[in-house]
C-alpha cells in the first residue's frame, strides 16, 4: 500500500468503475464515485492505493478533520474482493485516526446493503440515516479505543 499520485488517477477511476458500476441497477442512477475526477481527488485528498505489481487493486480516500477521519471513498476491484484488501484499507484508516485520537466516519447508500454489513462487522456504529437529494444514506462512525 502506498499514497496515490496523480499518475494513478486513471487506474483508480478504473477500479471505481468496476466496483460501483454493478450498483447502477440497484440504485437507479450512477453512484457518486462514478462521477468523480480522480486526478482532482488525488491532488486534494489523502488517497491510498493497494497494488500488486503495477496494477491498482483497491483504493481509499481519506479526509482528515479535527475530530474525525472521514473515509470519503473505499473501493476494491471486484476481481480481487475477498482477499482482505478492503480490511487492509480500513485498518490503515483506523491507524491514521488513532494517531490523532479521532473517530472514523463514512456513509453508504441505504441500498448498498452489503457495504453496510461489512462496516458494521468491522465495528462501525450506525449513527444516522439522511436523505440528501436522491441519495438515501446511512452515516456510520467508529470511535477511537478508550
Amino acid at each position: 500500500m502506498r499514497p496515490a499520485t496523480s499518475d494513478d488517477a486513471s487506474a483508480v477511476a478504473s477500479v471505481a468503475e468496476r466496483a460501483y458500476r454493478p450498483y447502477v441497477d440497484v440504485l437507479g442512477f450512477l453512484p457518486e464515485p462514478l462521477l468523480f475526477d480522480y486526478k482532482e481527488i488525488i491532488d486534494r485528498s489523502e488517497t491510498w492505493v493497494v497494488e500488486r505489481g503495477e496494477t491498482v487493486l483497491a483504493f481509499a480516500v481519506f479526509e482528515r478533520g479535527i475530530t474525525d477521519v472521514h473515509i470519503a471513498n473505499i473501493a476494491v476491484d471486484p476481481r480481487h474482493q475477498h482477499e482482505g484488501l478492503g480490511r487492509l484499507l480500513l485498518d490503515h484508516a483506523r491507524h491514521i485516526a488513532a494517531e490523532c485520537d479521532c473517530s472514523l466516519s463514512l456513509y453508504t447508500n441505504v441500498r448498498m446493503a452489503r457495504n453496510l454489513r461489512i462496516y458494521l462487522e468491522y465495528g462501525f456504529q450506525l449513527v444516522d440515516r439522511r436523505q440528501i437529494g436522491q441519495f438515501d444514506r446511512y452515516f456510520l462512525r467508529l470511535d477511537p479505543p478508550v
